[in-house]
């Protein structure tokens, strides 16, 4: 089976109306004004679409918009119906973009939305049994430390739910796909600060390897990397951004028997998507990853 794994398209509306500028917007829609509109071109995508035939489903791991503005997450829905014309499913969860400012967390304004291509509306985690030796499982991160910090979270509702998913011997017997917005581990030299982090990395990175999470992918950091799996946490994989034109990055996946292939695609400021060195792995199901790492 073959996988699309898009993040952080970040689709952008700017607005001038003080109303609407009254919450942290008014910071991002500076960053755009300033930055983003420049380094962040939808065009990129249209390359990216014609290689959704090729796949089973398109996983996209947060970040749609840039503000959570009806305007962004109105592109949104054209692209994600792009991509339904080809007969593909879906699998979104959210980034912190997208729940952006106090009122899009109180109004559900992602859900709203997205209520068409979305699995859970109301709740997460969601669940998919994807074939009879793959599971995909999506979390929401975006539980806010403060109003004005980039920083996720993960509720004590969720994590309850994550973990009596996760112990399921029907579950167990496959390979467990998560996806979720922020990264639980970085490569060697990056740094972040913790107002950018998933504050609750480190107990959500010991769930995964107790149950044996095979494959964890995320976004957020709009730079692409993979880090193979060890003792301390799964195969890691990294997206970057999809429509960042100097270093965006989208990933394709061959998921086999026993290993997955994975085809790293990067964008390069003059000769458009180059893809990268494949890399391929083992890809065993969770059962059989536990006992390494217990």
């Amino acid at each position: 089976m073959k996988f699309l794994h898009l993040s952080d398209i970040h689709f952008t509306s700017i607005t001038l109306n003080p109303v609407r500028l009254l919450s942290k917007r008014l910071l991002g829609m500076g960053n755009v004004i300033l930055n983003r509109q420049f380094q962040y071109k939808p065009i990129l995508l249209e390359p990216i679409l014609k290689k959704v035939p090729e796949v089973d489903q398109v996983w996209i791991t947060g970040d749609l918009t840039t503000t959570a503005m009806p305007e962004e997450f109105a592109q949104a829905v054209i692209f994600l119906k792009a991509i339904q014309h080809y007969g593909k499913e879906i699998l979104l969860v959210p980034g912190n973009h997208d729940r952006y400012t106090a009122q899009s967390r109180h109004e559900k304004s992602y859900e709203h939305e997205l209520q068409d291509f979305l699995k859970s509306r109301e709740s997460f985690p969601f669940i998919q049994v994807v074939s009879d030796s793959l599971v995909l499982i999506g979390l929401d991160a975006t539980d806010p430390i403060n109003w004005l910090s980039a920083a996720g979270h993960v509720t004590e509702t969720q994590y309850q739910k994550l973990e009596a998913i996760l112990a399921d011997p029907e579950i167990q017997a496959r390979r467990i796909v998560l996806l979720c917005h922020y990264p639980i581990v970085y490569p060697e030299g990056f740094q972040e600060a913790e107002s950018h982090k998933l504050a609750d990395r480190e107990r959500l990175t010991q769930l995964l390897q107790k149950y044996g999470v095979s494959l964890y992918l995320h976004g957020h950091t709009h730079r692409q990397w993979i880090l193979p799996a060890n003792a301390q946490h799964p195969l890691i994989v990294n997206a970057g951004s999809a429509t960042k034109k100097k270093g965006g990055g989208h990933v394709l996946f061959e998921i086999g028997s026993e290993s997955i292939k994975i085809y790293p695609y990067l964008h390069d400021f003059k000769e458009g998507w180059k893809a990268q060195e494949m890399q391929q792995f083992p890809f065993l199901p969770a059962k059989e990853r536990r006992p390494f790492h217990d």
